[in-house]
């Protein structure tokens, strides 16, 4: 009825994750009928759902998170999953309607505001000057945002300039509010013989843990932590404490990168050395299916210490 959704498109797009465009065609037929109950105008372009008269305050809506969620769930969930998920935007614009009405007043809005790791790429594409960021080592960033009921955004910084608050007690304010409402649901898993810790979560803050390690001994060796992040929802861990971090660490780069290329909510493929309170990016990287692991000279050391 309202859809503007070409049916007879042969090839899928560049930015789809599906297999095929027979696939891909389903995927976006569903979006277009989710729109068509709704009774609301909409056009599928280069992967964003455009919809002129605003309705629901909603606008450009992008289907690549969406798409590869699908795809890792199987077609026969592709309803039921396009559903929620648009349900959860509609639901977030009225919430965001009635936010604007508050977010001046920092005693209201101070319940909210959280950090959230990002990979640079994203904070970059945002734009610097939008939002309010730290680097981390390697390619993340931590960015201050507000965890809205359905939805995660981040802090513009002309709304925090308004708050009469100090950026460094906005930042204690922030990542104490993430640790006391998310902590970590740690795991031990066996990843391709070895024994490796996890922090995983359907939420988005499981990253955070990074910032809040030392509190949990379970997830520190003698010599630190090798650490990674390939999503927002699972961190990889493993607690350094004799030579087997030689073959650890192999495996931790090769899952790493599998999970994160997978999706959904990739963050980063860098691995970083937990020691002594500090994080130190570990460079590595696979190229033309070979693994290459450039360690620091002080992670060098400890691994020379520990096999002699």
């Amino acid at each position: 009825m309202f859809g503007l959704f070409n049916r007879n498109k042969k090839q899928k797009p560049d930015w789809s994750p599906f297999e095929t465009a027979k696939i891909h065609e389903k995927f976006e037929s569903y979006v277009s009928q989710y729109f068509e109950s709704k009774g609301m105008r909409h056009e599928i372009v280069d992967g964003i759902v455009k919809i002129p008269n605003e309705e629901f305050g909603l606008n450009n809506l992008g289907l690549q998170n969406i798409a590869q969620y699908c795809k890792n769930e199987g077609e026969d969930k592709f309803e039921q999953h396009i559903a929620g998920h648009f349900e959860t935007l509609i639901r977030d614009s009225k919430f965001n309607q009635e936010f604007e009405s508050i977010k001046k007043d920092y005693n209201k809005v101070k319940e909210y505001i959280r950090v959230r790791l990002y990979h640079q790429s994203y904070v970059q594409q945002v734009g610097m000057d939008k939002i309010i960021s730290k680097p981390l080592p390697g390619d993340i960033m931590v960015m201050m945002v507000y965890d809205l009921p359905d939805a995660v955004r981040s802090i513009p910084p002309n709304e925090s300039k308004s708050w009469n608050i100090s950026m460094d007690d906005l930042w204690k304010e922030a990542l104490n509010n993430t640790l006391s409402n998310y902590p970590p649901n740690i795991m031990t898993k066996e990843l391709q013989g070895i024994s490796y810790k996890t922090v995983e979560a359907n939420h988005f803050f499981s990253p955070s843990i990074i910032f809040n390690i030392a509190n949990y001994p379970v997830l520190v060796g003698k010599h630190g932590s090798l650490i990674s992040t390939p999503t927002r929802h699972i961190v990889i861990i493993y607690p350094i404490n004799d030579a087997n971090v030689i073959q650890a660490i192999n495996t931790q780069i090769q899952v790493t990168h599998g999970v994160c290329n997978k999706g959904p909510g990739s963050l980063s493929q860098s691995l970083i050395w937990y020691d002594n309170k500090e994080l130190i990016h570990q460079p590595s990287k696979i190229e033309d299916g070979k693994l290459k692991f450039t360690p620091t000279e002080d992670f060098v050391n400890l691994i020379n210490s520990l096999v002699n």
